[in-house]
């Protein structure tokens, strides 16, 4: 049984538009995922993808507009807040900026106290709970780190924090939206390797948001690729890398600094222009005005996730229909 599914699950927002009123934005579009206990899925896409939305409505900080989140086998969907207590100690995040999320006025230590305070830990076992967690992201001695403030530390500093405050409660998932984009450069690998060495030990899963999917695949076992509200590429991180299916899939490969300039993914498909509004997104596949391959079908069919390799889906009209060899271009497959 899976530990986390989201099934066709749609978020709408209204947005001001002049003196008129407001908009209908759907920032999802019938999105479905799942996550195993251990695993570590990547969402990856450009900004305005969705990424953070799907990430938020898994965790229920959002209030959803269709679908259902199940966590181990409990809909958490309608559950009021007092009701999902028991929900947020067991799924936890690390948000994306270390600067705005960690509170300048506490220090270290009761920073990564409160969530153990909030779900009732007892008192006596508080700070030795607190000390373990931060000697665990490697902010060693943790006592001495405990009584340290925010702004006393570095940006990479600051982000072990924020997974310590989310590893004290011993979560069996974690939502990491953007944790390395805001840190330094010298940073990113090590806080990347110490989310994956937490995740083997305490068998944590993780669901991994990032712009970055040369990140994703270092770090997850899967991938699912997010466009304009929706999924439109999913499978194991080395199929999606090496054999993209999806035309906005292989953009984002290609998008990828590549020392060996005769690399194969140099041929694959390119795409200009920014990505339509949610507001307005184009009819059937939202991604036909920049694909290369567009066809007569893709503006007039809305297409959905099919597996087209063992464990990889995509969701583009190439892949799909009788005579869809006919179709593919050469630099798809």
């Amino acid at each position: 049984m899976s530990l986390l599914q989201a099934h066709d699950v749609s978020v709408e927002f209204r947005a001001k538009k002049g003196f008129l009123g407001s908009v209908p934005v759907r920032a999802l579009d019938g999105v479905s995922i799942s996550l195993e206990e251990g695993e570590s899925l990547a969402i990856v896409g450009e900004s305005g993808s969705g990424k953070t939305t799907l990430a938020r409505a898994c965790l229920r900080l959002i209030k959803l507009s269709g679908g259902t989140v199940v966590f181990d086998g409990e809909d958490v969907s309608g559950r009021s807040e007092t009701d999902l207590k028991p929900f947020r100690r067991r799924a936890q995040a690390i948000f994306q900026d270390p600067y705005s999320s960690l509170d300048p006025y506490m220090t270290v230590g009761q920073i990564v106290e409160e969530p153990l305070i909030i779900h009732g830990t007892d008192v006596r076992s508080r700070k030795g709970a607190v000390h373990e967690a931060l000697e665990e992201v490697r902010l060693r001695p943790g006592h001495e780190f405990a009584d340290k403030f925010p702004h006393m530390l570095s940006g990479g500093q600051r982000q072990r924090v924020a997974i310590a405050r989310a590893l004290v409660l011993e979560p069996e998932l974690i939502v990491a939206d953007e944790p390395v984009s805001m840190v330094d450069a010298s940073s990113r690998a090590e806080i990347l390797y110490l989310m994956r060495d937490l995740q083997e030990k305490h068998g944590t899963a993780f669901l991994y948001i990032t712009h970055d999917i040369a990140t994703a695949y270092h770090f997850s076992e899967r991938i699912a690729v997010m466009y304009l509200g929706r999924v439109v590429e999913t499978g194991p991180s080395k199929s999606v890398i090496s054999n993209p299916l999806h035309p906005y899939t292989q953009a984002l490969v290609k998008a990828v600094p590549e020392p060996d300039p005769s690399n194969r993914f140099r041929r694959r498909a390119s795409v200009s222009g920014d990505p339509p509004t949610p507001a307005n997104p184009p009819p059937g596949c939202h991604f036909h005005p920049r694909c290369p391959y567009a066809f007569e079908r893709c503006p007039a069919d809305d297409p959905r996730l099919q597996e087209v390799r063992l464990g990889q889906e995509a969701a583009c009209h190439l892949w799909h229909g009788p005579d869809h060899e006919a179709q593919l271009p050469a630099t798809a497959g």
